[in-house]
């Protein structure tokens, strides 16, 4: 038996997360893309999800990202109004709440 370890991958073992970084502009996305809040503009959506997740959160500034720069393409042909923003809010979200942040955005 080889105990050659040279060509096995090594993993190195992290731990596990609870919160992941959640952008407005990643929400907006996916209703844009599942035909969600079609005629709703940009700045409307970003309070209401501002609204919904504020309070699954911690408070303090270490949990919320200001205006922050969304990159769709080289000339951001496809932010506008009613497509998707041009800057975004980001959220420090507990991972076991992500599933209600959904459960909401898919009925409006």
């Amino acid at each position: 038996m080889s105990t050659n370890t040279a060509n096995k991958p090594h993993s190195i073992k992290q731990p596990a997360s609870d919160s992941i970084w959640i952008g407005a502009d990643e929400l907006i996305l996916w209703m844009r893309k599942n035909g969600r809040a079609a005629t709703v503009r940009n700045d409307v959506l970003g309070t209401r999800i501002a609204e919904l997740i504020r309070p699954l959160i911690a408070a303090g500034r270490d949990n919320e990202r200001e205006n922050i720069p969304s990159r769709w393409d080289a000339d951001d042909s496809q932010a506008n109004d009613f497509n998707l923003p041009k800057t975004a809010c980001q959220y420090k979200v507990p991972v076991n709440r992500v599933n209600e942040i959904y459960a909401a955005i898919v009925t409006w």
